[in-house]
């Protein structure tokens, strides 16, 4: 019996009756098709959203039966939910106690080595860690679907989601236990992700503009967009002197959290710290002011701004 495999990308949409079929190899033999499929999200187009693996079998007679071998999926939200259902162990820090019976006079580990160790209250610390992890993650995962949304605009918004979305209180972490040789040990840190944080991500990555993902973060943080929004034309990124930023009224600055101004002055991302509207030669803030604050305090001659410019 022989087996070749044929490879196709099947392409649902509803601007379509029918789903669209693009044939993409005949005829691999089964190591061809595996590097085939590995390879498929690092070819220089965009990768397929859906692709069909067809298996022929062909009988020592010469008669061949075709029948579906599996399906794979590539798109955006595949790979986004695939990234949060990573185990996360190694990029937050946790704590752990352990209860040892064997020091409480069991006798349970006499004359070998102590294997009674037992996990209590496994606790998150610092989700910090996690935070920069996903974020460089979902860059990465962008950049293969070629969006168009400009790279700095685009990293910018997908920090604002999982600021203003992502849950990162412990109750949405789960840790898993394990046995060991010597008692118990982390087995591994899932993360529940929300509708609406995966939602809100794949909406930014696919957004049809710059203007569109700065709109749509926008309208996620504060709930509606300014009046002015409607006369928003386009947007891009600039790199200015700080000296030319227009200061915050005091009251605000005022008011602002000072562990998030602590924590974006500590970040070591190369990403807008704001978005500003461009006025005669100065730049008036819009949203932004924990990072201006934050860039203040790092006294950075230049910064990055998204400039929002108005129609005429």
């Amino acid at each position: 019996m022989k087996y070749r495999y044929d490879v196709e990308e099947h392409i649902d949409s509803k601007y379509v009756k029918k789903t669209k079929v693009k044939s993409l190899a005949t005829g691999l033999i089964g190591a061809e098709m595996k590097v085939f499929l590995k390879n498929i999200v690092t070819t220089k187009g965009k990768p397929p959203e859906m692709v069909k693996v067809f298996k022929t079998t062909i009988s020592p007679n010469g008669k061949a039966k075709r029948v579906e071998h599996k399906t794979m999926h590539y798109g955006v939200s595949h790979a986004v939910r695939n990234l949060f259902d990573e185990n996360f162990q190694y990029v937050v820090d946790y704590n752990c106690n352990y209860y040892y019976a064997c020091r409480m006079g069991s006798d349970c580990c006499d004359n070998d080595y102590c294997r009674c160790g037992r996990i209590e209250n496994p606790t998150i610390i610092s989700t910090d860690g996690f935070k920069s992890y996903v974020l460089n993650e979902l860059i990465k995962i962008s950049n293969l679907y070629k969006p168009v949304v400009d790279p700095d605009i685009l990293a910018y918004c997908l920090e604002r989601v999982i600021q203003y979305c992502a849950d990162l209180t412990t109750d949405s972490f789960e840790i898993s236990v394990r046995g060991g040789y010597y008692g118990e040990e982390v087995d591994s840190i899932k993360y529940q992700a929300s509708r609406e944080l995966i939602g809100f991500i794949i909406g930014v990555v696919e957004a049809p503009s710059s203007l569109d993902a700065v709109k749509m973060v926008l309208e996620m943080e504060y709930g509606f967009l300014l009046e002015e929004s409607k006369d928003y034309e386009a947007c891009e990124v600039h790199t200015v002197k700080r000296s030319s930023l227009v200061t915050p009224n005091e009251y605000r600055v005022k008011t602002l959290d000072k562990n998030y101004i602590k924590k974006y002055k500590e970040m070591d991302y190369d990403i807008p710290i704001g978005i500003y509207r461009k006025v005669n030669d100065k730049y008036e803030i819009i949203d932004g002011y924990h990072r201006f604050c934050a860039a203040s305090k790092n006294k950075k001659n230049k910064v990055k701004l998204i400039v929002i410019t108005k129609g005429a």
